[in-house]
């Protein structure tokens, strides 16, 4: 079972990167927890509406039920096997083991209110899918990392294309056998065309064993303890730009998971130099930072590349 914190990172892109919600503008401003220290229009730039789909078995209500579990919204992780899942909440679904109808959740993270839907997989009720985006202002393709992009992956991707939605792709199970976040980029980007920079980076200890990531506009590495224990809070943090202020000469910790953490720096670099090519290929004001940059893969600072990032999402 992954971490729990793992979806940490997950949450943090929602609210960073997601626009502002285009619904919330045309009504009336009703109640929110922010109200008491901001205004209607203040709050309302805190809110996010995020439409989960995915083709079946991708994991959208398991993911739904980490991300409300880590933001104190339920005192345990339900599991769609056991049939006791928050947005599983027809007898049908929990005997079946699938989603049926769309299911709204709200969770609040770092001053943010995010409300989900979750919504179902599979093919028969595409017509569900379809009220759900209508409802929402960005969506999150979950994709399985042992099988990439799937037959239900491309319909729902083509109805957030109708509803011109922002998107963005969460790469789930990267702790299975044969799981590749490789092979599942590469089939996002030949299935549909477009321009995919991932915004982190797996990192794996041993023989492809999954342990952590590394956050690539601030090159801060997260690994998580072995121990499946755990509830996901207790996790081995580096600042990797310090790492490479040193020398890369930093000795792994008892904490780190096995990871090397010279030997993941390069790898980050590289991911990072990728990360900023193609964003320099969409915003001209980033391009001449980076090319006025000395070895910008490791000077340009995270501020700069997240600016950049909400910059080209507003292209879209």
């Amino acid at each position: 079972v992954l971490s729990l914190n793992f979806f940490q990172a997950l949450l943090s892109r929602i609210t960073s990167y997601f626009g502002i919600s285009r619904l919330v503008r045309s009504v009336q401003f009703r109640r929110f927890k922010h109200q008491t220290s901001k205004g209607p229009e203040e709050s309302i730039h805190k809110i996010r509406n995020v439409g989960l789909i995915a083709h079946i078995d991708a994991g959208k209500t398991t993911t739904t039920e980490r991300m409300l579990y880590f933001a104190g919204r339920t005192r345990a992780v339900g599991e769609v096997d056991r049939g006791d899942t928050v947005t599983d909440y027809l007898e049908e679904e929990r005997e079946r083991g699938i989603s049926i109808v769309s299911a709204a959740a709200c969770l609040s993270w770092r001053q943010h209110d995010i409300h989900l839907i979750d919504t179902p997989g599979h093919v028969d009720f595409t017509f569900e899918v379809e009220r759900g985006l209508a409802a929402v202002d960005s969506a999150l393709i979950i994709i399985d990392a042992c099988k990439g992009v799937e037959t239900q992956t491309r319909t729902v991707w083509s109805q957030a294309d109708r509803y011109q939605l922002p998107r963005m792709v969460f790469v789930n199970k990267m702790d299975r056998p044969m799981a590749s976040f490789d092979n599942s980029l590469h089939s996002l980007r030949r299935r549909f065309g477009v321009t995919f920079f991932p915004l982190q980076m797996p990192v794996c200890a041993g023989k492809d064993k999954f342990v952590g990531i590394v956050d690539l506009p601030s090159l801060m590495l997260k690994v998580w303890p072995s121990n499946t224990a755990h509830d996901g809070c207790r996790f081995f943090q580096a600042d990797l730009s310090k790492v490479l202020a040193s020398g890369g000469n930093s000795k792994p910790s008892n904490d780190s998971a096995g990871v090397n953490l010279p030997a993941v720096l390069p790898l980050a670099l590289k991911a990072r130099e990728q990360l900023l090519v193609s964003l320099a290929e969409l915003d001209e004001s980033f391009a001449n930072e980076y090319l006025l940059a000395e070895n910008p893969e490791k000077s340009l600072p995270s501020e700069s590349v997240r600016d950049c990032i909400k910059r080209v999402r507003d292209l879209s």
